[in-house]
């Protein structure tokens, strides 16, 4: 199968028309037939705050855009609903939801780590619940599940343009629309009616694969240096948002494809990268870094060279990254293999499902029961160790160990705060299949394993529906809604809180610029988000 991987070629474009961006969008492709646009400029274009007055040439002008939503999750959104409360509007501009995923450390098992969190936040949780339902945003209870797996299952749409207050909002590229991660002062800006500025950037294009598989890919790029990534909408998308009950959204795609979600045939691209997936070996990125990439047949011999530790103490599946019903069944029939023969994990072994709607499927159809009787344990529905909410015991800091997940980010001390820990990231099947062995130096596409009756086997390929046969099970209603009305409601906001405070406008703009301004820090290098707020207990 080729995949290709395709840039839109550079050039100016002013719309100066009035009507143009409507007539571009809701008529035959024949209207804008001179200029022949990607997908990624269709859903730019049509969300243009001032269409007639703005300019637009690639990889230079800043577009002035009006998004269809925001979406925070519950670190960011206190910052962000504290400035929106202060900016005196009565309610927000566009829709929201907050969702309740990054503060639940993982430490015994879903329900009681779930059970201690809603303790030991509970005055964060009663601001964003009250915060939300006095100025219209919905929220998404503790337990819900990680913010991105809920956009894709209830938000996410083919054009939309969605802004969220998380690196990895790409997420909802695998559905066909454009989400980009910004920070909480973004998110106010638009909550409170303002346009919001983006660089144009480049666009992808991949076919065949699953929506919840794009939507890992678009995930991913934001370890690349991404601002977004997006796929046009094709029949995967189709059929989950048909699984995920909204048939209506589906309907209103197909009438659109030909014209308003698919790239224009001919347009130009900088650079067309070919790459045959049937050739492209399974690889095992880290440790450290997400972008340092080890073919699976070699990451053994990198590991012996480099004398990282090759035993596996921990394996770690799920994340807003490789967390759909896809990733775990997939997961589920290879452990199943194993417990086939007689074996289970030799290293210690977490699931993370990526929402209720998720952790419930999982449950009814089996694969959870699998997992547990594999040896392993099913935390919450959030974040986890993968944001560092990880309360691990089996290693003392500076231990050397290494950790293999299906997360998307493994710099330093991110997991576990252990700086010693050496962490890789890979798909979920390549976790499952090296927990069973223990060891980096094993191959699941070469290497035997020995069963408990002595007899040797090999894995085979790893299958998973990438939907449910019997439909998702939604699990526990978690969504509140905010009412029609919340100008009565009250901001729980407790004057003694240490961890909370409401904040006094900031004083008006006296139209200066600042100058003579303190440098605060210059990098020379890499550096990572984890490098300036690490994303660890510590």
């Amino acid at each position: 199968m080729a995949c290709r991987v395709l840039f839109r070629a550079q050039g100016v474009l002013k719309i100066s028309d009035p009507f143009q961006q409507s007539r571009l969008f809701h008529s035959s492709p024949l209207t804008y037939a001179a200029q022949k646009v990607a997908m990624t400029e269709k859903v730019l274009y049509s969300h243009l705050d001032q269409p007639a007055t703005q300019e637009i040439e690639r990889g230079k002008s800043y577009l002035n855009l009006r998004p269809d939503r925001v979406a925070m999750q519950d670190a960011t959104a206190q910052m962000a609903m504290l400035q929106f409360i202060s900016s005196g509007l009565p309610k927000v501009a566009v829709p929201s939801t907050i969702h309740c995923d990054h503060l639940i450390e993982a430490q015994v098992s879903g329900d009681k780590d779930l059970a201690r969190a809603k303790d030991i936040n509970k005055e964060v949780y009663n601001f964003l619940e009250t915060a939300g339902a006095k100025y219209g945003v919905g929220f998404w209870k503790p337990g819900s599940g990680i913010i991105h797996q809920i956009v894709l299952e209830n938000y996410a749409f083919p054009g939309v343009l969605l802004i969220g207050t998380d690196s990895h909002t790409p997420n909802g590229g695998g559905l066909g629309g454009l989400c980009i991660g910004v920070g909480g002062a973004d998110a106010v800006d638009v909550m409170a009616n303002l346009p919001w500025e983006l660089k144009m950037s480049s666009s992808y294009r991949v076919d065949s694969i699953s929506c919840t598989g794009m939507g890992t890919i678009c995930n991913m790029g934001a370890e690349i240096g991404a601002t977004t990534s997006i796929f046009p909408y094709n029949k995967s998308m189709k059929d989950y948002l048909i699984a995920t009950r909204r048939p209506e959204i589906a309907e209103l795609a197909d009438e659109y494809a030909s014209n308003l979600l698919t790239p224009d045939s001919g347009c130009h691209y900088d650079k067309v990268i070919e790459i045959n997936l049937d050739e492209l070996e399974p690889h095992i990125n880290g440790p450290f870094t997400p972008d340092l990439a080890h073919p699976i047949s070699q990451l053994g011999k990198a590991a012996k060279a480099n004398n990282w530790p090759l035993d596996i103490r921990v394996g770690l599946i799920g994340s807003c990254t490789n967390s759909s019903y896809e990733d775990m069944s997939r997961a589920a029939s290879l452990a199943k293999q194993a417990l086939d023969h007689g074996l289970k994990s030799k290293s210690k072994f977490t699931v993370t499902p990526g929402s209720e709607q998720i952790r419930a499927t999982i449950e009814r159809d089996g694969q959870a029961k699998i997992f547990r009787d594999f040896n392993g344990v099913v935390l919450a529905n959030a974040c986890g160790p993968c944001i560092g909410q990880w309360d691990r015991k089996d290693v003392k800091k500076g231990e050397k160990n290494t950790i293999v997940s299906s997360y998307n980010r493994n710099f330093t001390g991110r997991n576990d705060a252990n700086p010693a820990t050496h962490a890789f990231v890979t798909s979920p099947e390549l976790v499952v299949a090296l927990s069973i062995a223990g060891t980096l130096d094993f191959n699941p596409l070469t290497d035997e394993l020995t069963g408990a009756n002595g007899e040797k086997f090999k894995f085979k390929v790893p299958e998973g529906d990438d939907l449910p046969s019997r439909g998702f099970d939604p699990g526990e209603d978690t969504y509140q809604a905010p009412p029609a009305d919340g100008s009565k409601v009250n901001v729980d906001v407790s004057p003694k809180s240490d961890r909370l405070q409401l904040l006094s406008p900031f004083d008006k703009w006296d139209g200066k610029d600042l100058t003579d301004m303190t440098v605060l820090i210059k990098v020379k290098g890499k550096c990572t988000t984890d490098h300036i707020s690490a994303a660890d207990p510590g």
